[in-house]
C-alpha cells in the first residue's frame, strides 16, 4: 500500500494531542508528521497548531477533531496543488498558505453542515454542540464562522452561498439550512486558548495583546518563499509585530467633497429606457444611534410614477417625494443643508445632509451635527444588463464623494476621500464589481492614509442592487483606526441607460463605531 503524501507537521502540542494514522491512535508531540488521511485530536484544555507544507497555519481548539482528507503540493503553486480538510468536531483558526491563493477552488474545508470555500484568507470556524452551551447558553447548535483576513464562501445543501469578508460572521444551523449572516461575533469564535494559559507566560500574543483582547490583530500568512518558521519554542508561537507606522503625507488637494463637483447644473430629469428612479442612501439616526443596514440598501424606490426629486439653490437636492408625500427633505421647518455633493451629466447626483434637522423617511425628524450626516445618491438606475454590454468589462473612475462620517452620537470629523476606481464585469444577467477608494483620516495630532477595497456580485437579473463587502486598512500614518483591517459592506448601483455612471453607498466598522459615506463614478 502506497504511503500517503506528508501534508505537514505539528508545530505546537499542549495537553493531550493525538494523531489517528491508518487506524492507530498515538500521542502527537511537536514535530509529528501529519499525512493525507490523518486525523489530529485535541482533548479538553488542550491545543495544537499544524503547519501544512504550503505554509498554511491551522490552530486547533480544545475538543477538536481535524482531518486532512487529501493534500497535493510540490513546493510551489503550479496549478496542480490542492487540499481537502475536514473539521469533524470543535473549531479551528486558520491562515491559508499557497494552496488556494492562485486557484480558490483548490482549497476547501468540510465542516459537517457546510463547506468553506477559501479566497486566500484567515478565518475562524467552530462546530457548536452541547459543549458550547456550557459557556454560552444562548448559542444554538451549528457552524459559526468569522473572517479576520480575506474572504470565505459558505455553502451547503440549501443551494445558497454566503460570502463573508473581514470582520463579518455567519451561522449555519444544519446541512439544509440557508447560511445566515450575524451582526455581531458570537462568543464561541473568541478562542480562550485554555491550554496556553496553563503554561505560565506562554500565551499567544501579537503586539503584546492576548487573543482574548485582540480586536485588530491578525496572524501573518506564511508565504511560499520559506517564511514558515514562526515557532520559537515547543509551547510558544510568535505572532508578527506590526511595522512601526510611517508618517502619512497629505493627500492630493482634491478631496472630492466640495459642492459642485462634476456638472452640478442639473439633477436627473429624464428616465432613460431600462432604468427606474432610485434614491440610494446611508441612513443614521444619532438620537438612538440606529442604522438602516441590510448592506446599505437603505432606500430604493422602483415605482417610476410615485418618486420625484425637488431641487433648489444651485440644483442641490431639497426633497424626495414618494407616493405624493415628502419622504426626505431639508426645507421649510427643516434646517439641515447639503454640506457637499454634486451632479454629473443629468444622470446621477450625490450629497450629504447635515448641520441641522432633516426629514428622514425611516426615522422622521432627525438632527445632525456638521460632523454627522445623511448620505444619498439619486438618479435613473439601470435594472438589467443591456444586450450590448453583456460579457464586457468596464472601468469607472471616481468623480465625487461625500465626506465619510461617523454613525455615532458624538461623531468626530476627520475622514476624507481623495481618489478611487472600480471595475465592473457585466455577464448575461448579472454583474460583478471590484474597486478601491483612497481615504485620509486626521485624528487629533495623528494622520493616516487608508485604502477601502470592495467587491461583490449582483443576483441574476437584479443588477440594481450589487451588494459588496468592503475592507479598510491603514496604508501609512500613525492613526489608531483600522491598523490591520476594518470590515464593511455596501451597495453599488449603475445609472444611465448604458451604465455611464455608478453610485456606491457604504459603511465600515472601525471597532469604535461605523463610518458611512457615498461616492459616484463615471466610465
Amino acid at each position: 500500500m502506497a504511503e500517503a503524501q506528508p501534508a505537514g507537521k505539528i508545530i505546537m502540542s499542549i495537553g493531550t494531542v493525538t494523531l489517528l494514522h491508518e487506524g492507530k491512535e498515538s500521542p502527537a508531540p511537536r514535530n509529528t508528521v501529519v499525512a493525507a488521511g490523518d486525523t489530529v485530536r485535541t482533548a479538553a484544555t488542550s491545543n495544537a497548531q499544524l503547519r501544512l507544507d504550503d505554509g498554511a497555519i491551522i490552530a486547533l481548539r480544545p475538543d477538536t477533531e481535524f482531518k486532512v482528507n487529501a493534500f497535493n503540493f510540490k513546493g510551489k503553486a503550479d496549478g496542480s496543488e490542492s487540499a481537502s480538510i475536514s473539521l469533524l468536531k470543535g473549531g479551528v483558526r486558520a491562515v491559508t498558505g499557497a494552496i488556494g491563493r492562485a486557484n480558490h477552488d483548490n482549497f476547501k474545508v468540510d465542516a459537517v453542515v457546510a463547506t468553506i470555500g477559501i479566497r486566500g484568507t484567515g478565518f475562524n470556524i467552530v462546530l457548536c454542540d452541547a459543549r458550547c452551551r456550557q459557556t454560552d447558553k444562548t448559542l444554538k447548535d451549528g457552524l459559526y464562522a468569522g473572517v479576520f483576513e480575506g474572504r470565505i464562501a459558505v455553502s451547503n445543501q440549501s443551494g445558497s452561498v454566503m460570502e463573508l469578508g473581514v470582520n463579518q460572521f455567519g451561522y449555519v444551523a444544519d446541512g439544509k439550512a440557508v447560511p445566515a449572516r450575524l451582526l455581531t461575533p458570537p462568543s464561541i469564535l473568541r478562542d480562550t486558548l485554555e491550554a496556553q494559559k496553563l503554561v505560565k507566560g506562554k500565551d499567544l500574543k501579537a503586539n503584546g495583546v492576548t487573543e482574548d483582547g485582540a480586536g485588530n490583530v491578525v496572524e501573518k500568512a506564511p508565504t511560499d518563499k520559506g517564511d514558515l518558521g514562526q515557532v520559537v519554542s515547543s509551547n510558544k508561537v510568535d505572532k508578527v509585530t506590526l511595522a512601526p507606522p510611517t508618517t502619512a503625507a497629505p493627500p492630493p488637494a482634491q478631496y472630492f467633497d466640495t459642492a459642485g463637483l462634476g456638472d452640478s447644473k442639473t439633477l436627473p430629469t429624464e428616465k432613460p429606457a431600462g432604468t427606474h428612479w432610485s434614491f440610494q442612501s446611508a441612513e443614521f439616526n444619532p438620537s438612538g444611534e440606529q442604522r438602516r443596514s441590510d448592506n446599505q440598501v437603505l432606500e430604493n424606490v422602483n415605482d417610476t410614477k410615485t418618486l420625484s426629486f425637488t431641487q433648489y439653490d444651485g440644483n442641490k437636492l431639497q426633497t424626495v417625494t414618494k407616493n405624493g408625500a415628502e419622504a426626505y427633505a431639508i426645507r421649510g421647518a427643516y434646517t439641515a443643508s447639503q454640506k457637499e455633493g454634486g451632479s454629473d451629466g443629468g444622470v446621477i447626483s450625490w450629497g450629504r445632509w447635515a448641520g441641522g434637522s432633516a426629514l428622514i423617511g425611516n426615522y422622521g425628524e432627525v438632527n445632525y451635527s456638521d460632523a454627522q450626516g445623511f448620505h444619498w445618491i439619486a438618479g435613473a438606475r439601470l435594472y438589467e444588463v443591456p444586450s450590448e454590454m453583456r460579457n464586457q468589462s468596464y472601468t469607472f473612475n471616481l468623480i465625487g464623494a461625500t465626506r465619510p462620517t461617523e454613525a455615532t452620537a458624538n461623531a468626530q470629523a476627520g475622514w476624507r476621500v481623495y481618489g478611487g476606481n472600480m471595475t465592473a464585469n457585466f455577464g448575461t444577467t448579472n454583474v460583478g464589481v471590484s474597486g478601491l477608494m483612497n481615504l485620509y483620516l486626521t485624528q487629533g495630532s495623528s494622520a493616516g492614509d487608508y485604502e477601502m477595497r470592495f467587491s461583490g456580485a449582483s443576483d441574476p437579473g437584479h443588477i440594481a442592487f450589487t451588494r459588496v463587502d468592503a475592507s479598510v486598512h491603514r496604508v501609512q500614518g500613525d492613526t489608531s483606526a483600522c491598523v490591520v483591517n476594518c470590515g464593511g459592506a455596501g451597495v453599488v448601483g449603475f445609472y444611465g441607460s448604458n451604465a455611464s455612471h455608478a453610485g456606491l453607498t457604504y459603511e465600515f466598522n472601525t471597532g469604535n463605531g461605523y463610518v458611512q459615506g457615498a461616492a459616484a463614478f463615471r466610465r
